[in-house]
């Protein structure tokens, strides 16, 4: 075993210890599914945080995408040209809507900063919540 699965099975062997039958009879039950635990961490030791490091690298991978796109276009000589354009003023209007909800199924609440929950996609006022600051920086840059 390694050190850290010791550890673990340490942290769990003195947590029945305090927890044991003689200490307190109504926690009897509980001392049971420690032995249980400890039969079952035996089997499998999965570190939960590889795992998760996929979510956590992909969040970071779409949030600096996401960013990317916004720094391109705020700096982009075209900008002006494109606010301009009737085409790309029409694909933007729904947008403008309160209601506005992109709700693409590749969004994922786990990997979307920017994803809301409650509305099931991403809506403008949560986009603003995560990204505004760089828009205002990124436009600020522009203006220099």
């Amino acid at each position: 075993r390694s050190l850290k699965g010791w550890r673990k099975m340490k942290a769990v062997a003195a947590v029945s210890q305090v927890i044991s039958p003689t200490c307190c009879p109504s926690m009897r039950p509980l001392v049971a599914a420690t032995k249980y635990v400890l039969e079952g961490y035996s089997i499998s030791d999965n570190n939960a945080a590889s795992m998760l490091q996929v979510f956590d690298l992909r969040k970071i991978l779409i949030t600096y995408y996401v960013k990317s796109i916004i720094y391109y276009v705020t700096r982009s000589p075209k900008l002006e040209e494109w606010l301009a354009n009737e085409t790309v003023l029409e694909a933007l209007r729904p947008c403008h809507s309160p209601s506005y909800v992109d709700s693409d199924p590749t969004f994922n609440l786990n990997i979307d900063e920017d994803y809301d929950h409650r509305a099931s996609g991403i809506t403008p006022s949560s986009f603003c919540l995560v990204y505004l600051e760089w828009i205002k920086y990124c436009n600020s840059r522009r203006q220099t």
